[in-house]
């Protein structure tokens, strides 16, 4: 592995509150975003480290939820999302109208031509931290306290 960037803040990728678990599962192992719009993202490369945030979630995954590995970024423009991708990858059963509805729903504005990034990820093992996790309070031994029942 790479040494990290020392000094520089973890790249986020947050996702919506229904992804979670998905995330969690290691159903969901792709992300599809308009950069354009998150262009924190721009730079993001295979081999690299992210943080898996869930902003809008009121517990404790907002800071992160889980360590994601860059597997791959492919681009392709809205039209082009096959029903493998968002069956195998992204979680939905419906397939690419599903994917091409949330997407709307995310970025109204976005047309049929606009290119879009697929991350492909794969979840680290719950013993790789998140980098942005408070640190665990020593008190509390046992890793099972404040988890939410799976």
């Amino acid at each position: 592995g790479e040494a990290e960037e020392a000094g520089k803040a973890p790249v986020r990728l947050d996702f919506a509150p229904q992804y979670v678990a998905l995330v969690r599962s290691g159903e969901k192992q792709a992300t599809t975003r308009l950069i354009s719009a998150e262009p924190h993202l721009a730079s993001v490369h295979p081999g690299q480290q992210l943080d898996a945030t869930c902003e809008r979630c009121t517990d404790a995954w907002s800071a992160c939820f889980a360590r994601l590995e860059v597997v791959s970024v492919v681009d392709q423009s809205l039209s082009e999302l096959s029903d493998e991708l968002a069956r195998d990858h992204e979680g939905f059963v419906g397939g690419a109208a599903d994917l091409r509805a949330a997407l709307h729903g995310f970025y109204p504005t976005l047309g049929e031509e606009d290119m879009l990034s697929v991350l492909y990820f794969s979840r680290l093992p719950s013993s790789a931290a998140c980098a942005t996790a408070p640190p665990e309070s020593s008190s509390h031994p046992q890793p099972s306290v404040g988890r939410p029942p799976a």
